[in-house]
């Protein structure tokens, strides 16, 4: 007896799906895709369709599950030990044990009287190379010195921050809070002092467009981190496409339904041409209920009287009870009533 089949939605249920609506292709074991029944040109059209049907998706509302927690790990400074350095940038270290991220990690290297200069080339415990040094100066004298790291990348998939990064403190004292600034003003605070300490704030960053990668952020932090800090906070994720490796969308708890149907919208739209207008349509005036339950479902599970999303500190003050599905409104009898 074989095992019933299971209401899914993943990679291959949805090639399966959109590949059965347009091409009338039918899966022997797995999908179309994989097992070569479709053609080069059936199989592009086919995840055309399934991204462009999460694509829509994903961008019809601010899902709670686009807003995970995430955080980010700091990077000690080091001071250990004296370098020189020779005209070239070439630092070496004395009683040194460079740490092995001192460039990967966007270390600079601050030398009192002197400035602070980034690290380009990591070479071993006790040679590193500099940017920028001016040329001709030499340091044959040894030099104290400071190897901090003020910037980080954002997580992995992560796009920005929404509210405030916090770092946790003793068992009976509130999270830590971090003031999130401009970078402007990140910029002007180190021109001023670049000692280490415990962050106090952070600015997130835009890098230099790249056009094989798309955008991304970075977050610079002031004062530069003394120590290693984990700093925590509400994420907003950067949907991807899935594949046969990394098969399950995200948010498929609430949006399962809507998923499908949105993929094979999107084959009505994107190959037959057929808008939510047109009378065979069937999926594309299918997908609205479904986007509109699978909205109000997501507020449910993000309200705070649930186990959902904690969207932390917001900036702007809203009231809590505003980003709630709905209020209950409650009577004990005589005087005592109200929302909760």
């Amino acid at each position: 007896m074989t095992a019933p089949a299971q209401l899914t939605c993943e990679y291959a249920s949805l090639v399966n799906d959109v590949a059965y609506h347009l091409f009338g292709l039918r899966h022997t074991t797995t999908d179309v895709i994989t097992e070569s029944v479709a053609s080069t040109n059936q199989a592009a059209d086919i995840l055309r369709c399934i991204a462009k049907g999460l694509q829509y998706v994903y961008s019809a509302y601010e899902w709670s599950f686009l807003h995970p927690k995430v955080s980010i790990t700091t990077y000690a400074s080091y001071s250990t030990g004296t370098i020189t350095v020779d005209a070239a940038g070439a630092v070496t270290g004395v009683d040194t044990v460079f740490p092995t991220y001192s460039a990967s990690a966007g270390g600079w290297l601050n030398i009192p009287g002197v400035g602070a200069y980034a690290v380009a080339t990591y070479v071993s415990g006790v040679g590193l190379t500099l940017t920028g040094f001016p040329a001709g100066s030499v340091f044959t004298v040894a030099s104290t010195y400071s190897l901090y790291f003020p910037s980080y990348a954002m997580p992995s998939g992560v796009d920005s921050f929404k509210g405030r990064l916090t770092l946790p403190q003793g068992s009976n004292e509130p999270a830590y809070s971090l003031t999130k600034v401009s970078e402007v003003e990140i910029r002007r605070l180190l021109a001023q002092s670049n000692v280490p300490c415990r962050p106090s704030m952070y600015a997130e960053t835009m890098n230099t467009f790249d056009p094989t990668a798309g955008s991304s952020r970075y977050v610079t932090f002031y004062p530069v981190p003394d120590a290693s800090y984990v700093f925590s906070g509400i994420g907003t994720l950067r949907p991807s496409m899935i594949d046969s490796a990394n098969k399950y969308p995200l948010g498929i708890e609430v949006l399962a339904p809507c998923i499908a149907e949105s993929c094979l919208a999107a084959a009505e739209r994107e190959i037959e041409q057929k808008d939510a207008a047109h009378p065979d349509a069937v999926h594309n005036r299918a997908l609205i209920p479904l986007l509109a339950l699978a909205i109000q479902r997501d507020k449910e599970y993000g309200s705070p009287d649930t186990l959902g999303v904690d969207h932390g500190q917001e900036d702007d003050g809203e009231d809590i009870r505003s980003r709630r599905s709905g209020g209950i409104y409650w009577n004990a009898g005589g005087d005592t009533t109200g929302f909760i």
